[in-house]
């Protein structure tokens, strides 16, 4: 790349003199680092602004000094969303989906800049692969407006619960959630399909259509408990349609009198514990399978309940 730029060092110096998004007091500086070995972010930031037509853009490995990308769009992304901006739709105009992701756990990408790049008003899906993400956050500019992101598709990944729940409340209205989790490439076994469904309901059950969440079969056999994966009603998912879950999304625990144990039995399919070392003379924990018709909404046109085999 140093070579590239060298050779055309007389032209890119024009183009960053005449980019409207590199503020004047910084465009001799981004010269400067586009000519350093770690110079490709410089040149990515730079590519984004000329090519307005994009309409999708994957990174894929590790791209040093992502921050520096990341201010780049949150600018782009201001700009767009005010019709008095001289840089108004300048630059990534048409851009519909942003995709992170790496074939190499040792070089993930980190999907801080799924906030700035979700900022932009045309941008309609968030995708990942392989992804290993604690926290997601939104740019401070972001203040009180709403993403028009309706995807999110993010596959054999490893995200915290309050991590899809910081991306989904910024959304106005999410249409498609899919989370394929897996936990063993990278050691995380924080999969809390409870805590990454109160998120959608709080934020996007007037507008959820299509809810695809499942984990690996090897990564189940870390969550034996069935609260562990618990998802509840979602009754309250006015137009949701399609809908796969695993079987333990409707299984629960509770302690119930012996002499109701009968009582339990017959109203749910139920699986009794003979040892369970929590059995007391006058209690019982039982496992219960919710009836579906009592937690799924009328709208649901595809049901599909994956099955786990230890």
């Amino acid at each position: 790349m140093q070579h590239v730029v060298a050779r055309h060092s007389t032209g890119l110096r024009k183009i960053i003199d005449e980019c409207i998004f590199i503020p004047e007091k910084d465009k001799e500086s981004t010269f400067e680092s586009l000519c350093k070995p770690t110079g490709e972010v410089v040149a990515v930031r730079l590519l984004i602004t000329l090519l307005p037509n994009l309409q999708s853009i994957a990174f894929e490995g590790k791209i040093r000094r992502l921050p520096i990308l990341a201010k780049a769009v949150e600018r782009i992304a201001i700009a767009n969303r005010d019709p008095t901006s001289p840089c108004h739709n300048k630059a990534l105009v048409h851009l519909s989906k942003i995709s992170v992701g790496s074939e190499d756990v040792d070089s993930q990408e980190s999907p801080c800049i799924y906030g700035p790049f979700a900022m932009l008003p045309s941008l309609k899906s968030i995708q990942g692969y392989r992804i290993d993400v604690e926290s997601i956050t939104w740019p401070h500019s972001f203040h009180d407006w709403t993403s028009n992101v309706s995807e999110i598709d993010i596959r054999e990944s490893a995200v915290w619960a309050a991590a899809f729940s910081e991306l989904i409340r910024g959304i106005s209205a999410l249409k498609k959630f899919t989370y394929h989790y897996a936990g063993t490439w990278t050691e995380d076994e924080d999969y809390d399909p409870a805590g990454i469904m109160a998120a959608l309901r709080q934020h996007a059950a007037h507008s959820l259509v299509s809810l695809d969440m499942v984990a690996d079969q090897e990564d189940l056999e870390c969550h034996e408990e069935p609260e562990d994966q618990h998802v509840g009603s979602l009754r309250m998912f006015q137009v949701l349609k399609d809908v796969r879950l695993e079987e333990m999304a409707f299984h629960f625990r509770i302690r119930v009198p012996l002499d109701n144990v009968q009582a339990l039995m017959d109203e749910y399919e139920v699986l009794t514990e003979e040892d369970d070392e929590d059995s007391t003379e006058e209690n019982e924990w039982e496992d219960g399978c919710e009836r579906l018709v009592d937690i799924l909404p009328a709208s649901v046109q595809t049901f599909q309940l994956r099955q786990y085999s230890r």
